[in-house]
Order: structure tokens, then sequence, then C-alpha cells
């Protein structure tokens, strides 16, 4: 189910905030919160990822803190991943390495980004068949 969080205004009919709760096939969630409100001094992406036992922490993609067993180690990269991004490109034009993105990674993403604005528009929850995915319940 996903809704906006504010009123959806501007050029475009989607709104620039919403929140989403994702349910998936094997009983695990994720909440989503994409927002265009705060103020420009809080990082702009963040994410945790709760599991048995463990708490991660991604702020703009360059900290990334893990908490686990009653302790907390932390990585930091001075980079968001675009340079290595262009650069796993690039290396698959050439024929170097597979893609970076799996297809399949990228196909549910969208269908999951689909689903959240036919949620949003039939004010209900949908469900998405990875079989048809022109077909949202």
């Amino acid at each position: 189910m996903a809704q906006p969080v504010g009123v959806t205004s501007g050029r475009l009919p989607f709104p620039d905030s919403i929140a989403a709760q994702v349910e998936y096939s094997d009983g695990s969630s994720g909440q989503v919160i994409y927002s265009s409100e705060g103020d420009s001094s809080h990082p702009k992406e963040a994410m945790t990822v709760y599991g048995a036992g463990i708490v991660a922490e991604v702020i703009n993609f360059q900290s990334l803190d893990v908490y686990r067993g009653r302790k907390k180690t932390s990585e930091k990269s001075p980079s968001k991943g675009h340079r290595e991004q262009m650069e796993a490109w690039v290396q698959y034009l050439r024929g170097d390495k597979p893609h970076p993105l799996p297809y399949e990674e990228a196909r549910v993403s969208m269908l999951v980004t689909f689903a959240v604005l036919a949620s949003i528009r039939r004010g209900a929850s949908v469900d998405i068949d990875l079989l048809d995915p022109l077909k949202l319940h």
C-alpha cells in the first residue's frame, strides 16, 4: 500500500513525497519513504535494514554502520559510487565484464515502482504478478 505525503502538485500528476509498505511473498516487508520535505542539511539518502540480530545503516551511500552482537562496525567511502558505476558500464560495453545490474533485479525494482504509483492512484494495495507484469492486481 502506498500513499502520497502531502498534496500532489506540479507539472506531473505524481507526488514529490510518498510512503509505501512493500510486502514480499516470503513474509518479509519493507517501508519506503521518499520525501522532498525536510531540511537540506540532513542526508539525502538514508537506509536502515533490520534482520535477525543485525541492523545496517547506509547514509548517502558513503557510510555503512553495522550493529551485530552488541558491536558496531563502520565503513566509509569518499565516493557515492557514480564513477564506479560508469567504470562498470564501460567494462560491460567493452565486453570485459557482465552487466553491473542483472536484468531481473532491475525489472523487479521497476515493477515495485509501478505498483507504488498504481497503489497511490487506486488508494488501495496492489499485488505484482512477476509472470504477467502488466497485470497489477
